[in-house]
C-alpha cells in the first residue's frame, strides 16, 4: 500500500520523482529575487558570495528552505494536480522565463503585430524563441483596447502579463502546489492577475493556456 505521505508524487519509477522532491524541499533555489526578503537577513548576500553548487551553497539552501517550508501548506495532504503542473514546477529558470514571456506575449498580440522596427523585432524573437514568437503573433487581438505601447516597453509588458497569467492559473491547482509555484513569481503578479487583460481568463483557462504552451515550446 502506498504511503499517504508520498501520494502527491509520481510513481517510484518516474524520473520526475527525485526532481519533484528537490523542488518541494528546496524552494529557496527557485525563489524570485523580489522575494529574497523572505529569507533571513543577509541570505541573498551570502549566496552571491558562494560558488553555485558548492557544499556551503547547498547547505545554506537547505537551511533557508527548511524555514520557508514551515510557512507552506504540506504537500503530503495535497490532492494530485493536473498533469501539466509537475512539468511547470520542474522548468529550468531559462524555460520558466521564456514560458512567462510567451504567455504574456499571447496577451499582447495586437501590440506585437504593430512592431516593425528591426531591432525590437529581433529582440522579441530572441527572447520569445521562434516557436513562441510565431504562436504569440497568431493570437487574436486583446478584447479591450489598451493604449499603444512603445516598442521598448513590449518585453517588460510581456513579462508582467505572463507572470500575472501564471499567478491566475495557479488558482486552479491544489493550494500547496500553488504556494510553491508562486514563489517563482514576483509578489506584484498577484495584483496584475486581477487587472485586464489577465482578469478575462478564468484560472482554468489560464492553466489550459500554459499546458498548451508547454507542449508547443517543449514538444516531446
Amino acid at each position: 500500500m502506498a504511503d499517504a505521505r508520498s501520494a502527491w508524487l509520481p510513481p517510484t519509477a518516474d524520473p520526475q520523482r527525485r526532481s519533484l522532491l528537490r523542488w518541494a524541499l528546496l524552494p529557496s533555489m527557485t525563489l524570485h529575487p523580489d522575494r529574497h526578503a523572505d529569507l533571513p537577513a543577509g541570505a541573498a548576500a551570502w549566496l552571491a558570495r558562494l560558488p553555485p553548487g558548492s557544499a556551503a551553497w547547498r547547505r545554506l539552501h537547505r537551511h533557508w528552505s527548511a524555514q520557508l517550508v514551515r510557512t507552506l501548506a504540506p504537500l503530503e495532504e495535497s490532492a494530485a494536480p493536473d498533469d501539466s503542473v509537475p512539468s511547470l514546477a520542474l522548468l529550468s529558470p531559462e524555460a520558466w522565463a521564456r514560458l512567462q514571456r510567451v504567455a504574456g506575449a499571447s496577451l499582447t498580440a495586437g501590440h506585437l503585430r504593430r512592431v516593425i522596427a528591426r531591432e525590437p523585432v529581433a529582440l522579441l524573437r530572441d527572447q520569445l524563441g521562434e516557436a513562441g514568437y510565431a504562436w504569440a503573433l497568431a493570437q487574436p487581438d486583446e478584447c479591450f483596447q489598451p493604449p499603444p505601447l512603445p516598442a521598448a516597453e513590449l518585453l517588460p509588458a510581456c513579462e508582467r502579463r505572463g507572470a500575472a497569467l501564471l499567478w491566475r492559473a495557479f488558482d486552479a491547482v491544489p493550494p500547496a502546489w500553488a504556494q510553491r509555484l508562486r514563489l517563482r513569481l514576483a509578489p506584484a503578479a498577484a495584483q496584475d492577475a486581477e487587472a485586464a487583460p489577465v482578469d478575462r481568463h478564468t484560472p482554468e483557462q489560464a492553466l489550459q493556456t500554459l499546458a498548451l504552451l508547454l507542449h508547443r515550446l517543449n514538444p516531446a
